[in-house]
């Protein structure tokens, strides 16, 4: 199902929550269609930066939110707690990584 609380496009950081060697910075826009693309940039501990992008789709199932991206057979799914209508706390389901979404803008 798409939930019209997560349409838009939202920045975020994990600081390192995922990697202690990496930070990742992103731009996604998730459209009402349930497509959803992410522009990444990673600043590593030597201070070498990489920038990369993503593709899917996206929906939420009950409490869980769901990203599938393309070329993978298996959606990442996390939970989630809205903040308040501009920020979304993301808990990744399988593992420890945590981050937040802040809206940017309403598509």
């Amino acid at each position: 199902m798409i939930d019209a609380r997560f349409i838009g496009t939202w920045k975020g950081t994990d600081h390192g929550s995922l990697d202690s060697s990496e930070t990742n910075h992103w731009v996604v826009t998730r459209t009402k269609e349930g497509a959803f693309f992410v522009e990444f940039t990673t600043i590593f501990s030597d201070g070498s930066i990489e920038k990369s992008s993503e593709k899917g789709l996206w929906f939420v199932e009950g409490n869980l939110f769901y990203e599938q991206r393309e070329g993978e057979n298996q959606a990442d799914v996390y939970t989630f707690k809205l903040l308040s209508d501009k920020l979304i706390a993301f808990h990744d389901v399988s593992s420890n990584y945590h981050f937040t979404d802040e809206r940017i803008l309403l598509n």
